[in-house]
C-alpha cells in the first residue's frame, strides 16, 4: 500500500488553503488596537472606528467556522499521510 498522488494532492491543497486562511485573518486583525478618545471633537472618529470594528468582528466570525473545518480536514489528511508512510516503513523492516 503506497500513498496515492491524489492524496498528497489533496493534503497540499487542504494545506495551502489552511495557510491562506490564516494569513488573511492576520491581515484583518494586524492594525487593530484599542483607542480612548478623550475630547468632544473625536466622538465622531470613535464612532466611526467602533462601527468599523464590529464589522470586523463580523468579518472574524464568519470566518472562523472555514478555519476550524479546512484546519481539521487538514490535520485529518495529515495523520493518514503519515500513518500510510508509517505503515509502509515498518512493512519493510528486515526480518530475522
Amino acid at each position: 500500500m503506497t500513498i496515492s498522488p491524489i492524496l498528497l494532492y489533496l493534503w497540499a491543497g487542504l494545506f495551502f488553503c489552511f495557510t491562506a486562511l490564516l494569513v488573511y485573518r492576520g491581515t484583518l486583525t494586524r492594525y487593530e488596537n484599542d483607542q480612548l478618545f478623550l475630547h468632544e471633537e473625536e466622538a465622531e472618529i470613535a464612532e466611526r472606528n467602533k462601527l468599523r470594528h464590529n464589522k470586523l468582528l463580523l468579518q472574524l466570525a464568519r470566518l472562523r467556522p472555514i478555519v476550524g473545518s479546512v484546519g481539521a480536514a487538514a490535520g485529518v489528511v495529515t495523520a493518514t499521510v503519515v500513518s500510510i508512510y508509517v505503515y509502509n516503513a515498518w512493512q519493510n523492516i528486515p526480518k530475522f
